[in-house]
């Protein structure tokens, strides 16, 4: 799946054209729910269903993707790393049940307001060193909450 067409032509927004790129927004639940369809279908089918794009290399997102039944994803090398991170901070039952209360939004921003709730950037006091977490699990001793990973805009 590439998610940077299917964002841009589902929703008829050129997220390079800065008259309309503030209506590009990924956490739609209409594209939420197209990935979960084709990766149920696939699975059904037995044929394999990977992502590109921006959206996989979004930590937040791809914990998304994991609860859609995607497993294989594609992305920069830069975003290995903390991608591999928030997964690591997620259960499989998790992702599937935020991927569960996303698809019963109405709009990008409740997606949003709902992710907001469950995940936290922490930052460790030692390396100074900013990451994101799913919200259930621990925050490792000495780190401090910095902020909320979406900020309201």
């Amino acid at each position: 799946i590439g998610t940077n067409d299917l964002v841009q032509y589902t929703l008829a927004v050129d997220r390079d054209n800065e008259k309309v790129s503030d209506f590009y927004r990924p956490y739609n639940p209409a594209i939420l729910w197209l990935i979960k369809r084709v990766a149920d279908i696939s699975k059904n089918s037995g044929r394999p269903c990977s992502v590109c794009g921006e959206i996989a290399g979004d930590p937040i997102y791809a914990v998304l993707l994991l609860g859609c039944g995607i497993r294989d994803l594609s992305m920069k090398s830069l975003s290995i790393p903390e991608v591999k991170r928030v997964l690591r901070s997620v259960t499989l039952k998790e992702a599937r049940e935020l991927v569960d209360k996303a698809l019963q939004a109405g709009t990008p921003d409740e997606v949003s307001n709902l992710l907001e709730k469950h995940f936290v950037s922490i930052k460790d006091p030692r390396s100074g060193y900013e990451y994101t977490i799913f919200r259930s699990r621990e925050v490792p001793e000495g780190a401090r909450e910095e902020r909320e990973v979406f900020e309201r805009s």
